[in-house]
């Protein structure tokens, strides 16, 4: 019976822990290409102004609110996959995102995106505005710039 026993547990002891019996032969391949899409949204730098901030705050005060939201969440995408490499797939929601960046991000760009995440999903899909302030204190919180992410 301890014979039995210890069998089964060492079956279930490595089928718990199979991800530390896997063996990677080729340790230098390249990392996967970052996505240009996300959740249908290009986030190419070529796709981007040079200054998100301020083209977020004119397209705010033009009166296309979503489209300002567009180009904070597509811009801080793009850093965080590009810089930060944080493994974001195209197919990849709101949340799975904010699951990523939380994870793999500095924990100042996590907490921008976190906000950033629930302002983009309230204009986005819930259709609620958000006031100037909430939009001008993103701006101003743009944890990007003076990183080699666009300002």
């Amino acid at each position: 019976m301890v014979v039995a026993a210890a069998v089964i547990w060492l079956g279930w002891y490595l089928y718990r822990n199979q991800h530390l019996f896997r063996f990677h032969l080729n340790k230098s391949a390249p990392p996967p290409e970052p996505p240009k899409v996300v959740m249908g949204m290009n986030i190419t730098r070529e796709s981007l102004p040079d200054d998100i901030v301020a083209a977020a705050l004119a397209a705010w005060d033009a009166g296309q609110g979503r489209e300002a939201l567009s180009l904070l969440y597509r811009g801080a995408l793009s850093w965080l996959v590009t810089q930060r490499r944080v493994p974001i797939r195209d197919s990849d929601t709101e949340e799975d995102c904010l699951a990523q960046v939380t994870l793999k991000a500095p924990q100042e760009e996590s907490r921008f995106f976190q906000g950033l995440t629930g302002a983009w999903v309230q204009t986005a899909y819930a259709t609620l505005p958000l006031r100037r302030e909430d939009v001008v204190a993103l701006c101003k919180a743009w944890p990007f710039a003076g990183k080699g992410g666009a300002a």
